[in-house]
């Protein structure tokens, strides 16, 4: 599988972008299905998942931001194949992985950012949260969104900080327009990229607040 790098000239705005850098990922057991992935707030850390055995891999950068950096830190698996979105918290003490169903499964990692050191600790497997579940990314540590095959984007609140099963849903987005499934999410510094199938990639703005109810983003003109 090979992971790709955008560089904005506009931060931000998804139509400045040029392609930088790709690097293949060279999975140990041969698994080419890249499916999710989560990149730290200062660039310099890169967690990647894949379909087969449901697995994770760290990768630390020694430049900020460049993947051609990359080096493999740490890994695990659940065993099942099954991966198709994967998210972790600030301090890269918990890891949540959602498959195909509606199920989103949360893992402990006891030595911060060690995946090694991961193990299962609870899991939701609630319609609710998705009717199939195909990206997911935190906004905050008790703030998860979810989107699914019919293009919907569920924003839930944790009751309990890093406690899937605290998790009820707050508000949603149904997005209009779309030629494609969205596969993945990306949450950075107050907008949400929902990425599709097809290549596009739409941005959606924060206007709201998390305090006593959803967090609230518009979509804006940017389909790329």
């Amino acid at each position: 599988p090979v992971m790709q790098q955008w560089s904005l000239s506009t931060a931000h705005d998804i139509t400045t972008k040029t392609l930088v850098a790709e690097t293949a990922l060279g999975h140990p057991n041969g698994n080419t299905n890249l499916q999710g992935g989560w990149v730290n707030s200062s660039g310099t850390v890169v967690y990647a998942g894949y379909y087969g055995y449901s697995s994770v891999e760290r990768f630390t950068l020694s430049t900020p931001w460049d993947i051609s950096t990359k080096t493999r830190t740490s890994a695990f698996s659940t065993g099942t194949a099954g991966l198709h979105s994967l998210a972790v918290n600030s301090d890269e003490t918990t890891l949540y992985i959602g498959n195909g169903g509606n199920s989103i499964k949360q893992y402990a990692m006891s030595t911060a950012g060690d995946l090694s050191t991961a193990s299962y600790v609870t899991g939701k497997d609630n319609t609710s949260m998705s009717s199939n579940n195909r990206g997911m990314d935190l906004v905050a540590d008790d703030f998860i969104v979810v989107t699914d095959t019919s293009d919907t984007l569920r924003f839930f609140k944790m009751s309990t900080p890093n406690d899937i099963n605290s998790a009820s849903q707050v508000g949603t987005i149904t997005q209009s327009g779309v030629s494609s499934t969205c596969d993945s999410l990306s949450y950075v510094s107050g907008y949400l990229y929902a990425s599709h199938i097809n290549g596009y990639v739409r941005k959606f703005s924060f206007i709201g607040t998390m305090t006593g109810g959803p967090t609230y983003f518009q979509p804006t003109s940017q389909y790329h």
